[in-house]
């Protein structure tokens, strides 16, 4: 019977958060509104080239599993082109080999 007990309760204490995140708080009252001035808009989203993107990249030959490199996405897209070109070339140089 103490199991059920526990269960119900830790089902219960897990459910409690979410009742209260449920409710909403008014909103404070705004000087804008009444003054007549429109609010601010939100920021616009950096362009493509100045956001950072992180990648987690296995080092071969070391003790730690990953290593997180953090680049702007233009500098991975240059990246990626110029690893697509040198495997491009290295595969032509072995087709033309044979």
């Amino acid at each position: 019977m103490s199991i059920y007990r526990t269960y119900i309760l830790c089902a219960a204490l897990a459910a409690a958060p979410l009742a209260f995140a449920a409710e909403t708080l008014p909103a404070p009252p705004s000087d804008q509104a009444t003054s007549g001035e429109t609010p601010p808009s939100p920021p616009a989203e950096a362009p493509k080239e100045y956001k950072v993107g992180c990648k987690k990249i296995k080092t071969t030959g070391s003790r730690l599993p990953t290593e997180k490199i953090c680049k702007k996405q233009s500098e991975w897209d240059a990246e990626a082109a110029a690893n697509a070109e040198e495997t491009k070339r290295e595969m032509d140089r072995q087709t033309n080999k044979q």
